[in-house]
């Protein structure tokens, strides 16, 4: 039997299309993210493709005091890093639809994603810095919060809009004992944020993830595209 080039390459064009498309692996979330900070947390940690991370927090856990003076959040997976660095994330998140205020909770209904950290020589001297969505009467609207604490400084800000489910970068570098924090939509053009001062550090850091709500239902965030780099000397001047 005579097989002409033409039917060879039919033949091989169907092996081709046939083959199987192999799994892209997932890593493992002390690989990317660090390890859990509290294992006996009702919170979930899922690792999906992507490098990404998905948090659950349950209807169920203690509501997160999201007042105005809310307290220090050390993060939920957390690695330590040492010296200057630059620390940037993306960020999804949204409160499950209908959800209203949590039994309990101080403050109006709140979903807050982002980064926090503290130091190992003094874990009072601490950083959150985290996109939130505030429910107010009927209207959500989304802002960043930064709340620095040490040496008795504690600030922090926010901003309008509703970008609920939108997802958003975040940027935090660490040069001495300043911190800038930055926003972005897409990760190349950066919006300077708030910038501080935390006197009570020492060389090593607590560093990750944090997501908190104090609503009535299960809350979901997203992180991927983490990446915590030594601080450059250009990005030191």
């Amino acid at each position: 039997m005579r097989i002409t080039t033409a039917g060879m390459l039919v033949a091989l064009t169907g092996l081709a299309f046939a083959a199987p498309v192999p799994k892209e692996k997932v890593k493992k979330l002390e690989d990317v993210f660090g390890e859990v900070a509290d294992p006996k947390s009702d919170c979930t940690f899922d690792m999906m493709k992507g490098d990404a991370l998905r948090i659950t927090v349950p209807k169920s856990h203690p509501p997160a005091d999201l007042s105005d003076d809310h307290p220090a959040f050390p993060p939920m997976v957390a690695k330590v890093v040492e010296g200057d660095f630059v620390l940037t994330v993306r960020v999804t998140h949204a409160p499950a639809k209908g959800a209203g205020p949590a039994t309990g909770a101080k403050g109006g209904p709140k979903v807050l994603a982002g980064i926090s950290l503290f130091s190992e020589a003094d874990p009072k001297s601490s950083l959150l810095f985290a996109q939130q969505h505030s429910l107010s009467g009927k209207s959500w609207t989304s802002g960043f919060v930064r709340e620095a604490r040490g040496g008795g400084r504690a600030s922090g800000g926010s901003s309008g809009g509703d970008d609920r489910g939108k997802a958003v970068y975040l940027k935090l570098t660490r040069s001495g004992l300043d911190f800038k924090t930055a926003t972005s939509t897409d990760g190349k053009t950066w919006d300077e944020f708030l910038n501080c001062s935390i006197d009570k550090l020492g060389a090593k850091l607590v560093v990750g993830p944090v997501a908190l709500h104090n609503t009535s239902d299960d809350y979901e965030a997203v992180f991927d595209q983490y990446e915590i780099k030594p601080l450059s000397k250009d990005e030191k001047k």
